[in-house]
């Protein structure tokens, strides 16, 4: 297609084609000077779309008064959809390389019409995130706002609707979309702000919503986009404070093991000799005061702590040797003595006899003995190259003891029979088909016929399968690992020491995490600044927890308050 000037005079002239871009993607020309692309589209109509900007100017300079359209472009077929299209080009002619002044009967139109058959649906495609996670501390009394990004890439020019749907929780107080056009691949980007409510109205707590994300080609979503709709998962996580839900007291000392007395209201804590604070002792404290009462020497470099079931005996391990204490004044009443040197990785109290405790010891070989008032059973539970024995735990009596099994084809629990003569394994059940090695990591504890590992992980010893699991909520570019598990079966609460980082950017923690434990309901989390992460916590009391945080040095924290009870 030409286009001419009549009767041109002596000089230059010169052109400007441009094109609404209802169906035109391009054109080209001859003498072509520079582009003017649109950064609007005024085909969509409405801010609630996701619209790439449209339209084009082509500025150029014309041979003798004499231009061209030497072809146009069309938008894809399979961007468009089926149907019919319009779009116009408007040529200038002008005396300004501007198009600022133009000769008469300048400009002209020229209608375009653009059929596309077959599907009717655009192959354009979509990008929403699948989670959304936002966090704030519960003293904080402002609203909070976060917000995520819908993306969009071979856009029709009218561009596609976007609808927002949310199962509102109370932490959700309204939605708002804003989108920004791109001309790169007729795309378009939309941001979606979700706008929470003020931590301190709502309290400590984890919320969750789902927000379901439409992307349509029409207002009443009756031709959707590819992939439509699509399901958002949004946390809202509102930490605990300190000084409002819970206090805390923290002592600088280095522990071995911890453990509570219902009976006495103390905690008893293993303290190594690399403590600042009381080194090589076995210290009674007292949580309420958040005091260290009394320290009586004992060598325990490195150790473990356990306690009888009837709240009489404590057993302290050191290298080569196991301390039975009594709890009423810390006195050693009898020991076990072991090979020199020889570490113990856990002690566990038979649960109906306060003289009998089962002992793993690591080398040279994983093993598992059970001593009655400081003698061993003849045969014992070994690790073997093709299974390794992990964390143990007595079952419901003394009778029984469940072992966790770890081989090249997955995780297994081991039910063993415990008899005068010691153990001997009686059923094995596969625990793993699809779980993470992350989640059968750590101790493991019984209680109400279930099995419960540290890392999450939980098993039904009457039916001797897997049971749900406990599951934390990840960052995007974290996935939180358990370390440590109380448990507190008769209030249905779980708490985990895990690795999960805050959402906000700040210094490395150590999270607890309150779990109601029949529905595997997170509740709340708190925070501590901590650069490692210990494999120590305990419950104490009504509403206490104590575990261990490392700045550079650890230290004992005591943490108490309705929060833990939540």
């Amino acid at each position: 297609m030409t286009f001419t000037i009549k009767n041109p005079q002596a000089g230059q002239y010169y052109y400007s084609i441009a094109y609404t871009g209802g169906a035109i993607g391009g054109v080209a020309s001859n003498g072509v000077t520079g582009f003017q692309s649109s950064s609007g589209n005024p085909l969509a109509g409405t801010n609630t779309k996701l619209a790439p900007a449209i339209g084009e100017t082509i500025y150029g300079v014309m041979d003798g008064g004499a231009g061209s359209v030497n072809g146009i472009t069309f938008i894809a077929p399979t961007t468009m959809g089926a149907g019919r299209y319009s779009d116009t080009l408007t040529i200038a002619a002008c005396y300004d390389a501007a198009c600022s002044q133009q000769v008469p009967g300048s400009p002209q139109t020229v209608d375009v019409a653009y059929v596309v058959t077959g599907d009717t649906t655009p192959i354009t495609n979509v990008t929403v995130p699948l989670f959304l996670k936002a966090e704030a501390s519960s003293s904080q009394t402002t609203a909070m706002t976060t917000s995520f990004q819908v993306s969009a890439i071979n856009l029709p020019p009218r561009g596609a609707y976007v609808f927002i749907d949310s199962n509102t929780s109370a932490a959700i107080t309204g939605i708002t979309f804003e989108s920004s056009a791109s001309r790169t691949d007729q795309a378009a980007d939309g941001v979606v702000t979700v706008k929470l409510a003020a931590p301190s109205e709502i309290g400590p707590g984890i919320y969750n919503d789902t927000l379901e994300v439409k992307v349509c080609f029409d207002a009443n979503c009756s031709t959707p986009a590819h992939g439509s709709p699509w399901t958002v998962q949004l946390t809202y996580v509102v930490d605990g404070s300190a000084g409002t839900d819970y206090q805390v007291t923290t002592l600088p000392i280095v522990t071995g093991g911890i453990v509570w007395s219902d009976v006495t209201k103390k905690i008893y804590a293993l303290i190594p000799g690399d403590s600042p604070l009381y080194p090589d002792t076995i210290a009674q404290i007292d949580p309420f005061l958040g005091e260290i009462e009394t320290a009586v020497s004992l060598i325990t470099t490195p150790g473990t702590l356990s306690m009888s079931r009837d709240r009489q005996y404590l057993y302290a391990a050191a290298p080569g040797i196991v301390y039975r204490l009594r709890v009423s004044d810390l006195g050693v009443e009898s020991t076990i003595s072991l090979a020199a040197n020889q570490y113990v990785t856990a002690i566990k109290e038979a649960p109906d006899s306060p003289n009998t405790i089962a002992i793993e010891l690591p080398t040279p070989t994983t093993t598992v003995t059970v001593f009655d008032n400081g003698a061993a059973r003849p045969q014992s539970i070994v690790s073997t190259d093709a299974e390794f024995l992990g964390a143990f735990s007595w079952g419901n009596d003394s009778n029984s003891i469940f072992a966790g099994l770890s081989t090249s084809t997955g995780h297994f629990v081991e039910r063993v029979t415990a008899s005068n003569g010691g153990l001997s394994a009686v059923q094995t059940a596969p625990a793993d088909t699809s779980l993470g090695v992350l989640l059968f990591s750590g101790d493991l504890q019984f209680s109400a016929g279930t099995l419960y590992w540290d890392g999450g992980a939980a098993f039904d010893t009457n039916t001797m399968k897997l049971v749900a699991p406990f599951t934390f909520a990840p960052n995007s570019d974290n996935v939180p690992r358990s370390y440590r598990l109380a448990l507190d079966a008769p209030r249905d609460r779980a708490y985990f020491l895990t690795n999960e980082q805050s959402a906000t950017a700040g210094p490395s923690v150590v999270t607890i995490e309150g779990v109601e434990l029949s529905t595997r309901k997170e509740l709340w989390v708190a925070r501590f600044p901590s650069q490692n992460i210990s494999g120590q916590l305990i419950r104490w009391g009504d509403d206490g927890l104590a575990f261990v945080t490392s700045g550079g040095s650890e230290s004992l924290v005591l943490m108490s308050g309705p929060l833990v009870e939540k």
